[in-house]
């Protein structure tokens, strides 16, 4: 997306749970009740600036730029540019469960 005249991207993955892991230097299940996925405590702002910042970073490392590194300020700055309702629906999106297209396996006759 495009952001004060700037590009940005976001790239949200295994990848980058462990980088905001590795930012926030915390466990895979703090990150997520730092975040308030699980509801055990209100989400951290600092935490979900972290957790964009690393889908930033992790975004431009797959695009092949490992120059540009969004510092924790550039993210806070996008993000009130985008918006906290926009960027929580980017989150939210990522956490949704894909559909499996093939919940059954079909089944095989003896001699198939």
């Amino acid at each position: 997306m495009e952001v004060d005249g700037k590009k940005v991207g976001f790239r949200f993955n295994m990848l980058c749970h462990g980088k905001a892991c590795e930012l926030e230097k915390c466990s895979m299940d703090e990150l997520w009740k730092r975040l308030g996925i699980t509801q055990e405590q209100e989400t951290s702002i600092v935490t979900l600036t972290n957790f964009f910042r690393a889908a930033a970073i992790n975004y431009n490392e797959g695009e092949g730029d490992f120059s540009n590194v969004p510092s924790a300020q550039d993210v806070s700055d996008w993000l009130d540019t985008i918006g906290l309702i926009e960027a929580m629906r980017m989150m939210t999106e990522h956490f949704k469960t894909p559909e499996i297209k093939n919940q059954e396996a079909p089944t095989q006759e003896a001699g198939q």
